[in-house]
C-alpha cells in the first residue's frame, strides 16, 4: 500500500517514525562510474528520500531539534 504511494511519487508519513518521500534528481552529462572510472551521462531519476521524526531524534539519540 505505502510502496504504491512511493512509486506514484507521493509522501508517506510514519507519526512517529519518519517521512518517506521521492525526490527527482536531475540529468548530469557528465558523471563518473566509481567501479570503472569511465565517463556515463545519467538520466533524471527518482530517490526515495526518509526523514526522520523529532520524537524519534530525541529518543534514539538525545537530539534536541
Amino acid at each position: 500500500m505505502r510502496l504504491n504511494s512511493l512509486a506514484k511519487g507521493m509522501t508517506t508519513e510514519l507519526r512517529s517514525f519518519g517521512t518517506f518521500e521521492v525526490r527527482i534528481r536531475k540529468r548530469k552529462e557528465k558523471a563518473r562510474n566509481p567501479k570503472t572510472g569511465k565517463i556515463v551521462s545519467v538520466d533524471k531519476h527518482g530517490v526515495t528520500v526518509f526523514r526522520d521524526e523529532r520524537e524519534l531524534k530525541e529518543e534514539l539519540w538525545g537530539i534536541k531539534s
